[in-house]
């Protein structure tokens, strides 16, 4: 087993299951309520309640199982394509259809096991259980583009707070239905909906949730946009884009039932850079991913050129 330690320096009023969301980002609550319950997360050595409100100099444990063995997940070797990699990360550019780590239903290939097919055990952290080795965060079934993959826990607690912080630069390409003519933010809470637990829906008393964008080209039904996340909620620009009545086109859970696909048979969602400092040399990087070909066509029909996210991955 392995122990991570979390000491509260700062004045908290998040209870402990919303504070150790961006931390475990690939858990959802309910399993972090479970790890609370049965023990494997403590304030002070003791077991705790989800409600609990840790404050400053309380210590939260969390107890992460090493042998990914135990719980079933198997190596399946697949092609990633890497755009950065050193002893401490790789990042790479995640197609669409493939899911980052395995859950209920899904099937074995995953980005988490080509990962373990890559690195092994030993070589990838392990500090959000054993179903996701090197996962710090996550981008939904049917988005592409950037992922962080950390291979030690130093690289992944670093990552881990810079998102925890809002400090991560993440900006995404997508196509939404109807013409947005100027740029504007959505700043409103995201929450699993009431009825339909597969969806998130906007929702008073939700998380804070704030999406950036700016319209980029159009035609007579839909607009490219830029996206820039300031948090990282399920589903986020997804459910943002149809709040304000612009949903990404060919969406099978947010889009209208009438909606312009251009050809692409998956949501036109497209994670093309991701920005943050290195965990270990602690210098200011920015990486970018190639727009998939599926995407990019949609783009060519808009008249839409950006050489920072058209052709080879970049790197500053």
């Amino acid at each position: 087993m392995k122990r991570r330690e979390i000491k509260i320096t700062k004045a908290n009023k998040e209870r402990l299951d919303r504070f150790i969301s961006p931390i475990l980002s690939d858990s959802s609550r309910s399993q972090i309520q479970k790890l609370i319950r049965t023990g494997a997360i403590t304030v002070n050595g003791n077991g705790v309640r989800p409600s609990f409100v840790p404050q400053v100099g309380d210590v939260i444990s969390i107890i992460c199982e090493t042998t990914i063995r135990e719980v079933g997940l198997a190596a399946v070797p697949l092609p990633l394509e890497i755009l950065y990699e050193d002893e401490a990360l790789t990042v790479i550019n995640k197609p669409a259809g493939l899911v980052v780590h395995p859950g209920a239903g899904e099937e074995r290939e995953s980005v988490a096991a080509a990962v373990l097919a890559m690195y092994g055990e030993e070589g990838l952290s392990h500090l959000n259980g054993p179903l996701r080795p090197g996962i710090v965060h996550r981008l939904d079934k049917d988005t592409s583009g950037v992922l962080i993959i950390c291979k030690t826990d130093q690289a992944h607690e670093a990552v881990a707070a810079q998102l925890a912080n809002r400090s991560v630069e993440r900006g995404y390409i997508g196509i939404v239905q109807g013409l947005v003519n100027e740029a504007g933010v959505v700043d409103a809470p995201i929450a699993r909906h009431p009825k339909a637990r597969m969806k998130m829906a906007v929702i008073s008393g939700g998380r804070e949730a704030i999406t950036r964008y700016e319209p980029k080209a159009r035609d007579e039904r839909v607009t490219l946009m830029h996206f820039f996340l300031e948090t990282g909620r399920t589903h986020q620009i997804r459910v943002h884009m149809r709040h304000i009545g612009h949903p990404i086109i060919a969406d099978p859970i947010y889009g209208f039932k009438k909606t312009p696909h251009y050809g692409l048979e998956r949501q036109a969602l497209h994670a093309r850079m991701v920005g943050f400092k290195h965990p270990i040399t602690n210098k200011a990087i920015r990486i970018y991913a190639p727009v998939p070909p599926d995407l990019a066509a949609a783009a060519d029909r808009l008249g839409y050129v950006d050489p920072s996210i058209r052709g080879a991955s970049s790197c500053d």
